[in-house]
């Protein structure tokens, strides 16, 4: 559907740690004045009419979705736009990365449960997230957690194998093995309407509330402005039935509580010359408990995690000379984290543990077109990294980072061929102990799409990609088991696929399909072994693994009837990931871990004069919680199916309503992290 793109906005402050119920009561009245006022203000301009004597022809109303010229992409890309994202209507961005195909999300359970996403079973250090043009970082463990961001101020969120195809690109998106970029909405860009306001509440089972607010101000021609806020809480305790031998025991789930806040600003500038420049202020504050896994007779987790983030980071684009193409890009980000555990054994008592960690980041791209087909681009990074911790006999690493990327682009109406070859410099540094050794490495990569038939739809595409991740800090310096040896993580990919799309009548207005076949090799993988007690581990380059599958994708728009419209989009992925480190041994070519072999999904959805009502089915086969594929590490698969709907009214409201897993499925992701049964939402939403 073609649809304006909406955000969400703030007035209020987070707080680290919990508060006693009165506090939490006095700041959601806080919101909901703040929200009245902004409504307030807004009615009043909208009371203006405006009639001129020329006489109107009747409007048509377009409802089919566009035609995904993504199928075009010479690397596979998959696409959720703002409609479809409501259709899920997904608590976090990893809750809507679940319906990709190829992705694997790890769920501890619950809305503050860890939540990270790999992609063709590559890790979730090889996925990079890219928000807003430029990518979140983590030195210290490698790993996004997706359960952070908020997916209700997208307006789109795209999975590219291998790595994003625009070659504006910094450097550093091309040093993924996939990555997830997340746009988050703007102005809407028919810009009649200068102000536009969006506030919604939603609540629900287990103590959940979401309030939101979002405003889009354009100020003139050249300023416009956005905000956003997003506050969330919840107790998090869900029931779960717990097997005790032949018999069952309900319980709830404990210490699962999170309250968190988001806010956003963004601006753009515009000239004249076509030259913009955007700066975003990102700030975020949690205060999260960490639910343990549910072991007999093992009392219940205490422990408890804070982080804040903050960033701003800022893009100037300009055109120049005709046929060249500037963009600058630069950050700077700032996260704190405290992890207390109030009941471990180390003498005194508990272990309480603060980092603070510091990115720097710089780029510059520049794009040459020779002439009608050929483009060249040329990018060059630099990051400087540090973290800080109050462990005793803390490394403090610093770690200087130099990417440079050069690109080359042919393009007819037939053939897209592109290649690239990045060039990695990685320095470091320590205060104490050993340092880890540097790299300078070579990566290349080649992909193409291409028509065969020109009155056919049909396109075949294939990419060969090598790349590698570096050790996290973590890895490298963690007091008690740290290795400043270890050695990259080096990963090599292959795809060949083809994709068709078609228009064939108002009543079918869109059918594409899509399949890809890939093989994967990581090589140095790096793996974590027990030692002599459960803090002492070895960080060792052990691992190798083969991985080879398909990923299948379909999507259609019916509209049967006049004012009625479906749609309809399909994935399944069968995925064999196979450890091949050592023959011999028990593990040799059996599935590696909490990877089933065949996942898909389902969102199927039908609209009617403002009634929208939507159904979504994710599916997970049976896996391993081992890497020994023995019955007693066997896991069954599951199948969840979620409902919601909303009805538009009154012009600017909008209620809605969501039921999820509702047939209480009873399942884990993780063995022993029960996940919540059936659970509903209710929500109400103000636009202008």
């Amino acid at each position: 559907m073609i649809r304006y793109r909406q955000i969400p906005v703030p007035d209020f402050r987070a707080f680290m740690y919990y508060r006693p119920p009165y506090r939490y009561h006095y700041h959601m009245c806080r919101i909901a004045l703040c929200s009245a006022g902004l409504l307030l203000c807004g009615r009043a301009k909208g009371q203006q009419v405006f009639r001129d004597s020329s006489r109107h022809l009747q409007g048509v109303e377009v409802t089919s979705r566009l035609a995904d010229t993504s199928l075009r992409a010479t690397m596979p890309v998959q696409l959720l736009d703002k409609q479809q994202l409501t259709q899920l209507n997904s608590l976090s961005v990893a809750d809507a990365a679940k319906h990709f195909s190829g992705v694997i999300v790890r769920d501890y359970g619950g809305l503050g449960g860890l939540k990270t996403v790999s992609v063709r079973s590559l890790g979730a250090n090889h996925t990079g997230v890219i928000y807003d043009g430029m990518a979140i970082s983590d030195i210290q463990s490698g790993q996004i957690d997706l359960g952070k961001y908020s997916a209700d101020n997208l307006a789109q969120m795209a999975l590219y194998n291998a790595q994003p195809t625009d070659l504006l690109s910094p450097a550093r998106n091309y040093s993924y093995g996939a990555a997830l970029v997340l746009t988050t909405a703007s102005l809407a860009p028919d810009g009649r309407q200068p102000l536009q306001v969006q506030t919604r509440i939603k609540s629900g089972s287990f103590g959940y509330i979401n309030p939101a607010l979002t405003v889009h101000y354009k100020a003139s021609k050249r300023y416009t402005a956005s905000f956003n806020a997003d506050y969330r809480s919840t107790k998090g305790n869900y029931p779960f039935i717990t097997d005790n031998g032949i018999a069952t025991e309900k319980q709830r789930r404990e210490n699962a509580g999170l309250r968190s806040l988001r806010l956003e600003q963004d601006n753009r500038f515009a000239w004249s010359n076509a030259s913009t420049l955007q700066v975003k202020v990102y700030y975020y504050d949690d205060s999260q408990q960490l639910p343990g896994a549910d072991i007999l007779y093992s009392p219940p987790s205490r422990d408890h995690l804070w982080n804040r983030q903050a960033f701003v980071q800022s893009t100037y684009y300009k055109p120049f000379r005709e046929n060249w193409q500037l963009k600058l890009n630069g950050k700077f980000s700032y996260t704190h984290t405290r992890y207390l555990d109030p009941g471990l054994g180390n003498g005194a008592g508990l272990q309480d543990n603060h980092y603070n960690s510091y990115e720097g980041y710089f780029s510059a791209v520049l794009e040459r077109s020779l002439g009608k087909h050929f483009i060249l681009a040329y990018a060059s990074d630099g990051l400087y990294d540090k973290l800080n911790a109050n462990v005793k006999a803390y490394a403090f690493p610093e770690r200087f980072t130099f990417l440079n990327a050069f690109t080359a682009r042919y393009r007819s109406q037939a053939l897209e061929v592109q290649g690239n070859i990045l060039s990695n410099i990685l320095n470091e540094s320590v205060q104490t102990g050993s340092t880890a050794q540097h790299h300078n490495l070579l990566t290349p990569a080649l992909s193409l799409s291409w028509k065969p038939f020109s009155g056919n739809d049909l396109r075949l595409r294939a990419f060969y990609k090598q790349i590698f991740r570096a050790p996290t800090f973590d890895e490298l310096y963690y007091s008690t088991f740290g290795n400043p040896t270890l050695k990259p993580e080096y990963a090599t990919q292959y795809n060949l696929g083809a994709t068709w799309q078609r228009s064939f009548s108002q009543v079918l207005s869109l059918l594409s399909l899509s399949a890809d076949g890939y093989y994967n090799e990581v090589k140095n993988k790096i793996i974590t072994l027990p030692g002599k007690n459960a803090y002492a581990y070895s960080v060792l380059n052990f691992g190798q693994v083969h991985i080879t599958g398909v990923d299948v994708n379909a999507q259609l728009s019916l509209q049967p009837w006049q004012g009625w419209v479906f749609s309809a989009a399909a994935n399944y992925t069968y995925q064999q990931v196979l450890d091949v480190t050592q023959p011999g041994t028990p593990q040799y070519k059996d599935q590696l871990p909490y990877t089933p072999r065949n996942t898909g999904g389902l969102m199927a959805g039908v609209e009617k004069k403002g009634f929208t009502f939507n159904y979504n089915l994710l599916y997970a086969g049976y896996r391993y919680a081992l890497g020994d594929n023995t019955p007693s590490n066997y896991m069954e698969g599951f199948a969840v199916h979620d409902l919601n709907a909303a009805y538009h009214f009154l012009e600017h409201w909008k209620v809605m309503a969501a039921l999820d897993n509702f047939t209480n499925k009873r399942y884990a992701i993780i063995r022993n992290f029960p996940m919540p049964g059936r659970s509903y939402q209710l929500g109400i939403q103000w636009n202008y």
